[in-house]
């Protein structure tokens, strides 16, 4: 027989080792997990702001909305938004070089004071209603 005890379970080090590295697995695995539920928001926040852009830029189109330039514009109760007060858009009317073509510009935010915020623009030319015919 050797001179040595057998060795039955482990030191203090190795469970302390072992517990510094579970930690700072689960740090860097919330962080990541952080990161991708924000990106999933703001992605999702994207979207909903480019269909109401969408949706806007379609009203301009058929004459719902006058061609006419606003700024934060909040949406109305009866756009069948969760919360109208989130968004809000803003029209930019502009003549172009080409006669008979003016450049509507549509730009849909959050309106919310979020580190960052969700915006979207749109563009499209149109003609000018008067040279339509």
């Amino acid at each position: 027989m050797s001179g040595q005890p057998a060795r039955r379970g482990f030191t203090l080090f190795e469970v302390i080792l072992s517990l510094a590295i579970v930690g700072g697995a689960m740090a860097v695995i919330s962080q990541v997990v952080w990161s991708g539920l924000e990106n999933a928001r703001m992605t999702q926040e994207l979207v909903q702001a480019e269909l109401l852009a969408e949706n806007v830029m379609a009203e301009l189109l058929v004459g719902i909305r006058p061609l006419e330039s606003v700024q934060d514009s909040p949406f109305d109760e009866d756009d069948s938004l969760e919360d109208p007060e989130q968004w809000v858009f803003s029209v930019d009317i502009s003549p172009l070089e080409i006669e008979g073509l003016q450049e509507a510009r549509v730009t849909v935010r959050a309106n919310n004071d979020k580190p960052r915020a969700v915006q979207f623009s749109l563009v499209r030319w149109i003609l000018v209603p008067e040279t339509e015919e």
